[in-house]
């Protein structure tokens, strides 16, 4: 794992954080899938962060130093437009300084890659999969 990316639990939850510098890579709305992405240089790996089934989203272009959380219960007003959707979704906060973000989905996986040019959906070694389940 690089230096520059340090999850702050074991594999499977959030929050988890990193020193590198994210931003909106792709989104397709036919499977309603999210990637930010963190390119390599050659030296370091690339990171994609890929949200699945998602549901409801409020991003900033990009986020330094990145932190994956689930919301607060404070936080989770900003989601009550999603509570009647008939399956479990994960609410997670992108923070970074001076700048938030929200995302409502179903699954979250954090890879990384060797390849510093590969802004695949999937690409990579999985550092973190998160997958909603029964409640919120």
């Amino acid at each position: 794992m690089s230096p520059l990316t340090i999850p702050s639990n074991d594999a499977g939850t959030l929050p988890w954080r990193s020193e590198r510098g994210f931003g909106v890579w792709r989104y397709g709305i036919g499977h309603s899938q999210l990637l930010l992405r963190s390119p390599g240089d050659g030296r370091e790996p690339a990171y994609g962060i890929h949200f699945e089934g998602v549901e409801l989203m409020k991003l900033q272009r990009s986020y330094p130093l990145l932190t994956l959380r689930l919301a607060t219960e404070a936080e989770t007003v900003v989601f009550a437009e999603v509570d009647m959707v008939p399956k479990p979704l994960l609410q997670v906060v992108l923070e970074s300084p001076g700048k938030t973000g929200l995302v409502a989905c179903s699954r979250l996986t954090v890879r990384r890659s060797d390849s510093a040019d590969d802004g695949e959906w999937a690409a990579g070694e999985p550092v973190l999969h998160v997958l909603a389940s029964g409640g919120r």
